[in-house]
């Protein structure tokens, strides 16, 4: 009678493709994560270049998004940065129908702190509020009603290259978000029960992965209404501007909050 888990994202019917921990030899890891993504276990990419034949063949695990939680605040030459070119390459060569989402850090406030990675093609995803859904912080008086405002410690534009900096804000201070099933249980307890592997956190690295949920509902809304995946460009033109406008400057909130119903109806 207990359900399979307390939290569901927020594109529970999505399959998921774990990337191992690209924290062991972060600099090499990153780089056979992207990749990996582009190419999957078949080694094909999305053109139909096998890395082991040649062109002609068909990709038959094709990914769609690619959450990403981390960033490098010491390298000021966002969109120059080595990854950040990487991950355009894989774009416009190897992955077209592919979308990799950032955080940018949370190392505000202060204008000009997003943290590469920031591909050209890419998205970036800062951090809104969401105090109180599950008690954390929770609201004793009317100071503390804070939702969908931009919470302090996000960062923020421009880039290096002029651009924003921060395309999208979603969910990141605070709310739950699932663990590794065996975190919060021991082994010693006999049973791994999914209703106690979550917890109350926040970050860049809370809202990358909201926002990747709710870019994954819109490629399935656009498959589903078109017969094909979106390209890259077009799925980010999707997210951005069905977000909604929360009267920040664009340095700050970028085109504003994801949101999953706008987005899913202009995809179809």
């Amino acid at each position: 009678g207990k359900p399979a888990g307390a939290v569901y994202g927020m594109a529970p019917g999505a399959d998921f493709v774990d990337i191992s921990d690209i924290y062991w030899n972060h600099a090499s890891s990153t780089i056979d994560g992207y990749i990996f993504a582009a190419v999957g276990y078949d080694a094909i990419d999305q053109t139909g270049f096998s890395l082991i034949d040649g062109p002609g063949y068909d990709d038959t695990d094709a990914i769609q998004v690619n959450s990403n939680s981390y960033g490098s605040s010491a390298t000021d030459n966002d969109g120059w940065d080595y990854n950040g070119q990487v991950v355009t390459q894989l774009q416009l060569y190897w992955a077209p129908y592919l979308q990799f989402m950032f955080s940018t850090g949370n190392g505000a406030p202060a204008y000009g702190t997003t943290a590469p990675p920031s591909p050209w093609g890419g998205i970036g995803v800062g951090a809104s509020t969401e105090y109180g859904s599950t008690g954390w912080e929770s609201i004793t008086n009317t100071l503390q009603i804070m939702n969908n405002d931009v919470t302090p410690f996000s960062n923020r534009g421009p880039g290096a290259r002029g651009t924003s900096g921060v395309d999208v804000v979603a969910g990141g201070a605070f709310a739950a978000g699932a663990e590794a099933i065996n975190y919060y249980v021991p082994s010693s307890w006999g049973t791994l029960d999914g209703n106690l592997s979550w917890a109350s956190w926040g970050g860049t690295s809370r809202s990358a992965p909201v926002a990747t949920g709710v870019m994954a509902l819109i490629y399935q809304a656009y498959k589903d209404a078109h017969g094909m995946w979106p390209d890259f460009l077009t799925a980010k033109a999707l997210l951005k501007s069905t977000a909604t406008d929360l009267n920040y400057d664009v340095f700050t909130q970028g085109a504003g909050s994801v949101n999953a119903d706008v987005g899913t109806a202009v995809a179809s």
